[in-house]
């Protein structure tokens, strides 16, 4: 833990995270009641070569448990999905629980690479799942297990203006897909980069 008053930390460090939101109004004659929350807890080794990091995610966005009565679903509104659940791009934050694994490693000044681990659930099986853009997925009453996804990506930076990211990306669609939505798990590659002017 850091000591504020000198502004010296240890070889350790601890860092915490939590939100969360509501929604609630009425759409159409229906009443919403919605919401989300989620929690992020890591360690991050500042002695060791590398500074490894790691840490640990639940995110939960309310889903509809009873389609004739109110509409529990949580509505994403500005959805960056690939920055939250895993970089496929196959979710929303509607009607989910993510769970994941992240771990870092910094191996220079200039890089710094990434390994996270998914596992996807819906938060009611009366509800669907959605896709990036909010789009329903299947139908309700097929499971709750919506798939595995793996993550590992890092960046060079040449300068404080322009760097380089690669990623590859892994996801294992599970039983609620397989059952409602067939298709084949999907893996994608990337390079990017972002000049700073």
């Amino acid at each position: 833990l850091c000591d504020w008053s000198s502004d010296v930390c240890s070889s350790d460090l601890w860092d915490f995270d939590l939100e969360g939101g509501v929604q609630a109004g009425v759409e159409q004659g229906t009443d919403v009641i919605s919401g989300f929350w989620t929690g992020i807890v890591g360690h991050t080794w500042k002695k060791p070569r590398w500074t490894p990091r790691v840490s640990g995610l639940f995110y939960y966005g309310s889903g509809t448990v009873d389609a004739l009565g109110t509409n529990n679903t949580f509505y994403v509104m500005f959805p960056l999905g690939h920055a939250y659940w895993a970089l496929s791009d196959n979710l929303s934050g509607q009607n989910l629980f993510d769970t994941a694994l992240q771990f870092e490693l910094k191996p220079t000044k200039k890089t710094a690479t990434t390994a996270a681990l998914h596992w996807f659930q819906l938060a009611s099986s009366q509800d669907t799942a959605y896709n990036v853009a909010g789009t329903a997925i299947g139908k309700p009453g097929n499971g709750t297990n919506l798939g595995t996804a793996l993550d590992l990506y890092g960046y060079y930076a040449f300068n404080p203006n322009f760097d380089i990211q690669l990623g590859y990306s892994w996801f294992w669609f599970g039983s609620y897909i397989e059952r409602t939505a067939p298709r084949g798990d999907s893996t994608q590659m990337y390079v990017m980069t972002s000049l700073r002017y």
